[in-house]
């Protein structure tokens, strides 16, 4: 099964395809490499990886494809070839008041189109990024036990941004208004990263229930980063009307601002 967009980022116009005599199966040989250490007993954990993969029959878009409502879209559909790699480092501390875990991973994930036909070419037969191409990608996590019933959790999350594609000109031909785009994916989003944090009281211990239970204070996106979700163009409405024809680039986030929540636990 292959997923089939034209877009950036999950749209309910994507959808699923079968491989057939048009859109072969895809092809994929990995290699990896890994070191895992475990010192102190299991207090500690730490890891390394590289690898490497070879990938065949990737499903790509010819420049200018319609997907949605296409009946035919395997004619709108291309063959590519590419690769990845990446580097995976991971610590954790296991135990103890203060502890939790980070890792990060630099990747790379590239294609490229070798077709014969000139409108089955993207960006003169050279590689470039994937959209799933985020070359930088950082996690952690910091649980601490303030006392018997209190304890602190917060996590960040730091990637680089997705790739995409813009316009970067416009010009009229036969009375009409034409877009140039960029070369695929030659521009990136701004860099993704949130912090959230939760505290957490237990009840009294002590008190003997068939249950026990916890409440949990929590704030996604502590500091209010708005993210960019998807980018898009338009007139830009500070431009003059003499300069009607001038366009802006704008960021759409989603959930860029402080969520607070509480959340009762129990178990039995």
């Amino acid at each position: 099964m292959n997923q089939i967009s034209n877009t950036s980022v999950m749209s309910p116009a994507d959808f699923w395809k079968s491989s057939d005599a048009h859109i072969r199966p895809l092809i994929s040989d990995q290699f990896a490499l890994g070191l895992f250490k475990t010192p102190q007993k299991g207090l500690f954990e730490t890891s390394a990886e590289v690898y490497y993969k070879k990938l065949q029959n990737l499903p790509e878009y010819k420049n200018g494809a319609v997907l949605v409502m296409n009946h035919h879209v395997e004619a709108d559909l291309i063959n590519a070839n590419g690769y990845a790699y990446g580097l995976e480092l991971y610590a954790k501390k296991s135990s103890g008041r203060l502890n939790g875990w980070v890792s990060y991973t630099y990747s790379r994930t590239m294609r490229k189109t070798d077709n014969r036909f000139p409108d089955e070419v993207v960006n003169a037969k050279k590689y470039y990024p994937s959209v799933y191409d985020k070359p930088h990608d950082l996690s952690t996590v910091m649980n601490y036990q303030i006392s018997r019933r209190w304890r602190f959790s917060g996590n960040f999350v730091l990637s680089s941004g997705r790739p995409v594609t813009l316009p970067e000109l416009k010009y009229t031909y036969g009375g009409k208004q034409v877009v140039y785009y960029s070369d695929r994916n030659k521009y990136r989003m701004p860099p993704y990263h949130r912090m959230d944090v939760s505290i957490t009281l237990d009840e009294n211990l002590r008190r003997k229930r068939m249950w026990k239970g916890s409440w949990t204070f929590s704030v996604y996106n502590l500091y209010g980063r708005k993210n960019p979700y998807s980018v898009f163009y338009r007139k830009d409405p500070s431009i003059q009307q003499t300069d009607k024809n001038q366009y802006a680039i704008y960021k759409l986030s989603v959930i860029g601002v402080p969520v607070p929540s509480i959340t009762y636990n129990f178990k039995f």
